[in-house]
């Protein structure tokens, strides 16, 4: 048995089990019971590591990751120009971007050239997300759910001038965006296959 209970100073049960192998403490006795147990995975049922968060294998987990990525390749638009941020799953800070993300293609193969790792055959273009923008319908539904009951935005001063401001506002900060990927247009790299020939 793998669960031990947990007791008092005065020797009455806490209701709390750790396992006894690696002394973890679990929510309930079943938990512990199973924490150091070979766990099968119910895809390929092969075995799931003991600490593993996880309730299939490490393999069979990446397949289907692999899977979900050449099912969302095949349905995406096909393009090979592309002059703006690309994301690519799997690549680590980019030059001039974050995690998976590039300024463009051209920043990305530096990256991997530095780096010294192979180009992909392709990226995922990225759209641009403006989140710098304010609604005024939005304020008006924060100050009705913070009113009196029965409250109404008719009986407001200014409205017209704040609108105004937010209008200003918007525009003034339509540049401040984000990047995130564009699972609908996938851009082919051609250096990878001006590389790949070279060889």
């Amino acid at each position: 048995m793998n669960a031990k209970e947990l007791y008092h100073a005065d020797g009455t049960a806490t209701g709390i089990f750790y396992c006894a192998q690696c002394r973890i403490v679990a929510r309930s006795q079943h938990l512990a019971e199973e924490c150091c147990k070979a766990r099968v995975c119910p895809s390929c049922g092969g075995e799931v590591e003991s600490k593993s968060y996880y309730a299939k294998c490490g393999p069979c987990i990446r397949r289907e990751r692999e899977d979900r990525e050449l099912e969302k390749l095949h349905k995406a638009e096909k393009v090979t120009q592309w002059d703006g941020w690309v994301y690519r799953d799997g690549f680590g800070s980019m030059a001039g971007g974050g995690e998976g993300f590039a300024e463009d293609i051209a920043s990305m193969l530096e990256w991997c050239d530095e780096e010294g790792c192979e180009y992909p055959d392709y990226v995922w273009a990225c759209a641009a997300i403006p989140f710098a923008q304010v609604s005024i319908n939005d304020i008006l539904e924060r100050i009705v759910e913070n009113g009196y009951e029965d409250f109404n935005c008719d009986d407001l001063e200014g409205v017209k001038a704040l609108e105004a401001a937010i209008e200003i506002f918007n525009e003034a900060n339509k540049a401040v965006v984000k990047y995130e990927p564009d699972y609908t247009r996938a851009v082919i790299v051609e250096a990878k296959k001006e590389k790949d020939n070279a060889k």
